[in-house]
């Protein structure tokens, strides 16, 4: 089961669908048509590190919305590749 399956589908790609909240001081989560996004934590004036929906690394960045977008396109990009997963590797025998 997966959180963001579709969500770049049903969501249409577009920045301006996703909703983002500060639940917390320097704490933001995002939402798209129901779908959790991920997170955003402030650590400085200029730095914000972005997380997926699955708590991925996604980056630091020096903006908000430089990171919010970069939280959609990995969206995208999974989407895209049908999984939230990373590749699994074979199993041992």
């Amino acid at each position: 089961m997966t959180m963001i399956d579709d969500v770049a589908h049903r969501t249409g790609k577009h920045d301006d669908v996703a909703a983002w909240h500060e639940v917390e001081p320097n704490f933001w989560v995002g939402n798209a048509d129901g779908a959790f996004l991920g997170t955003i934590e402030r650590h400085e004036p200029s730095r914000f590190f972005a997380r997926d929906a699955v708590r991925r690394y996604v980056g630091e960045y020096p903006a908000l919305s430089l990171a919010q977008k970069a939280i959609i396109k990995r969206t995208e990009q999974e989407s895209r590749r049908g999984s939230h997963a990373p590749d699994r590797r074979a199993p041992r025998r």
